[in-house]
């Protein structure tokens, strides 16, 4: 094992989508944005709905280690990117955000304004299928989260192609660096929109994105552990190199979808499951250098997992 980097979990880990706009003071149609299209069914185990317990989460996470921070934004795409005003309060909340974030981590910190979630949103529609729309409605989002102090920025959880080019395109114009995750199902492969269901390599995927833009590197993310490694296993070595990054669900969130009842690592092991899980991927992939976990993991359970994972890389 390398010393890999651990970063902080998105979405499940932070905050809950309906709480976000009272959390952040932008309850002017933030809570409408996230009622109206159903959103907000994850579980938030770490925030309470005071800035006082953000600030103790967040100092959790640096005390126990992590080095890479999520900022939770909302990557307002398909389901509703042509729908100005709900893009202008995204624009709002990742600024907000950012800025909250900067304020309490310090200059020092590595903050990655994180884009998702699955696909566009949770209600089953397409991500954007045209790249130069999606580098058109993304652009002022990954603007705001650098302008609020952001190092990088992270699209995840894109299950298509054309999406995810027109995410890094914007973040190439706005000159910040862009890491780009994928959702992988049940048989390893990126699931594509929803109304194709046009299933591809995530090699594939990796290969044409590079093509159009400049990525830093590439992850997966918010899958079961089963359905990430086998990705990782059936990559070409020339391409698994771009592959840095690794965080799977700690357990279903997602019902409709046909991985989720392999979603177990919190059942079957708790965090030390965890830990197995990246101890087999790096087996495959040793070119893996960001570790972590997706949906469902607590800062309690970060704690354990960096002082573990850090004291096994002494060992070895």
């Amino acid at each position: 094992m390398n010393n890999q980097k651990i970063k902080s979990g998105p979405f499940g880990t932070v905050l809950e989508f309906s709480e976000s706009a009272k959390l952040y003071g932008l309850n002017n149609g933030l809570r409408e944005l996230y009622e109206k299209h159903e959103l907000g069914s994850g579980v938030s185990l770490a925030f309470k709905k005071t800035r006082r317990s953000i600030v103790e989460v967040l100092r959790h996470y640096q005390r126990s280690g992590v080095e890479i921070f999520d900022v939770p934004t909302f990557r307002v795409g398909a389901c509703h990117g042509r729908e100005i005003d709900l893009v202008r309060k995204s624009i709002l909340l990742a600024n907000n955000i950012t800025k909250i974030f900067r304020n309490i981590l310090g200059d020092e910190a590595i903050l990655w304004g994180d884009f998702g979630p699955y696909g566009d949103c949770y209600t089953g529609e397409d991500e954007l299928q045209d790249i130069e729309l999606a580098k058109k409605i993304y652009l002022p989002q990954i603007l705001a989260s650098r302008d609020g102090g952001s190092s990088a920025i992270l699209g995840e959880t894109f299950t298509g192609i054309e999406s995810p080019i027109g995410f890094a395109k914007a973040a190439n114009e706005a000159n910040i660096p862009v890491y780009l995750s994928f959702y992988t199902d049940s048989e390893g492969k990126i699931p594509g929109n929803f109304s194709t269901n046009e299933k591809n390599e995530l090699e594939d995927v990796i290969k044409e994105v590079d093509k159009h833009a400049k990525v830093e590197s590439f992850g997966l993310n918010c899958g079961s552990e089963k359905s990430i490694l086998k990705a990782l296993s059936s990559m070409d070595p020339k391409v698994s190199g771009r592959v840095h990054l690794i965080y799977p669900n700690a357990a279903s969130n997602h019902g409709d979808y046909t991985h989720d009842h392999e979603c177990k690592l919190m059942t079957n092991g708790g965090v030390d499951s965890l830990i197995k899980f990246h101890r087999d991927a790096l087996e495959i992939n040793p070119n893996i250098e960001i570790v972590g976990g997706c949906c469902g993991f607590t800062p309690t359970d970060y704690e354990y997992f960096v002082s573990t994972w850090k004291s096994s890389i002494k060992e070895n």
